[in-house]
């Protein structure tokens, strides 16, 4: 038996075709019926069906068409002729990539391609190969959205839902610097001292362990709270909720910080229990002024047909019955586009803080710099290769602080299925938001980003 091996350097992807006849070609396509394995590390085998290839075994089948599919997925291969050279083809969420001994040339002159080429040759890849349906980018350039790109399905089993630019994904934590933004408007205002411990306002404990009467907006927006992530056992039981070492001395990022703050924010300004109330209150206070008109903390009518269902490992739609955010929660549940969440870092790249809407300069300039070292070198990935870095954060945002400047932006994972990143340099003017339908999203993203960012 003959095996050939095609690698995409880099993404992960490998594919091995089993041929029966000695001196046969990937054309001998009839010859690829055989057994089929997706392996965890996304690695993909075509072997003849007198080896075993243990469990998750698929079988692929001639279609009668010229193609295989591999039965119960939603994986087609077909082979051409290309250049002389035989190319075999792999179709999957609506898209085609050719998968050969070499990547496109275009792999190899990336720093001479534009953003727009680069994404059209590696969202595809690493779409089909990480099993996420869909993806929808923003590119800005100079301080201004200036393209919009999207590739596969919002649903996977259905292929005629194809992401488009009005397709509204879970914007996950980056939800929170939305938040983080007004809020630090109503400090701006008087209303809110960032310095003040949040049961002052609340005039009641929020949780039982004194120490988080230490709180305070600031220590929040920074992730010092001493608050986990989540309470044990999920907010939803609502448990008590530890603090883990005393508030504003160590980093930790907190979801529960954001919403005892959202909880504040909401007794200082009198908003009744309706999450219509609150949704309303920052859609005309802020969303919409800053160019976010279809985005929303809670589920709109209006999302029934643009909504991007969400996708599990394996990429199938991850509920039956779509769960829908209800009830306002800051630190994960907007909706929106990578659109409008672009014009949101517009809004925070603006030199001109005089719109109603805006931060001042103050406020706006700690939000955007580092102001709590989480000592941690993990940054994102880049156009450059070789660049290195140190972590922080700024009053809500996520700050990568790089010999070349700063890197200012957040990423967000739901449990929904959703995996996004949001980047920009505010020396160039340049960004991106990036959004996924599935949960292995941040092998997409990071393999995009380090085509894409600055």
């Amino acid at each position: 038996m003959k095996i050939f091996k095609y690698i995409l350097p880099g993404l992960g992807f490998f594919l091995y075709s089993g041929i029966y006849a000695q001196n046969a070609t990937i054309t001998d396509l009839k010859e690829l019926q055989g057994n089929y394995k997706l392996t965890d590390n996304a690695e993909i085998r075509i072997e003849s069906d007198r080896f075993s290839m243990g469990k998750n075994v698929s079988l692929i089948e001639a279609d009668g068409e010229g193609r295989w599919r591999v039965r119960g997925r939603d994986i087609v291969f077909s082979a051409v002729k290309k250049n002389r050279e035989n190319t075999l083809i792999v179709e999957r969420y609506g898209e085609t990539v050719e998968v050969g001994k070499e990547l496109p040339a275009g792999f190899r002159n990336y720093k001479e391609m534009s953003p727009e080429a680069l994404a059209g040759l590696v969202a595809p890849r690493v779409m089909i190969a990480n099993d996420v349906p869909g993806v929808s980018i923003a590119l800005i350039k100079n301080r201004r959205v200036a393209s919009d790109l999207q590739y596969g399905l919002k649903n996977s089993a259905d292929p005629q839902a194809r992401v488009d630019v009005s397709s509204v994904f879970e914007a996950c934590s980056m939800s929170k610097p939305v938040f983080a933004y007004f809020a630090l408007r109503l400090a701006e205002q008087g209303e809110l001292d960032l310095d003040t411990p949040l049961v002052e306002y609340l005039g009641k404990d929020y949780t039982e362990d004194p120490e988080h009467r230490k709180i305070t907006a600031r220590m929040v927006l920074t992730h010092t709270s001493g608050f986990p992530n989540w309470r044990p056992g999920g907010r939803k039981k609502g448990g008590p909720i530890p603090v883990l070492f005393e508030p504003g001395t160590e980093h930790k990022y907190s979801g529960e910080g954001i919403l005892f703050l959202q909880k504040t924010v909401e007794k200082i300004l009198e908003i009744d229990n309706s999450a219509e109330a609150f949704d309303k209150l920052l859609y005309r206070s802020l969303l919409k002024p800053a160019g976010m008109p279809h985005s929303h903390y809670i589920w709109q009518g209006e999302y029934k047909n643009t909504y991007a269902d969400g996708h599990n490992k394996k990429g199938e739609v991850k509920r039956k019955k779509r769960r829908t955010y209800k009830e306002v929660n800051t630190a994960f549940t907007l909706y929106t586009t990578p659109v409008e969440y672009a014009r949101f870092l517009l809004e925070l790249m603006k030199t001109d803080r005089s719109a109603p809407h805006s931060l001042g300069e103050e406020l706006w300039r700690k939000m955007t710099s580092p102001q709590q070292d989480i000592h941690s070198t993990e940054i994102l990935p880049r156009r450059d290769r070789t660049a290195t870095g140190t972590r922080h954060f700024g009053l809500g945002l996520r700050i990568d602080s790089l010999d070349s400047g700063l890197r200012i932006g957040h990423t967000g994972s739901n449990s929904n299925g959703f995996r996004c990143v949001s980047d920009y340099n505010p020396e160039t003017g340049n960004g991106v938001v990036i959004m996924t339908n599935g949960d292995n999203g941040s092998r997409v993203y990071n393999a995009l980003l380090s085509y894409l960012a600055d």
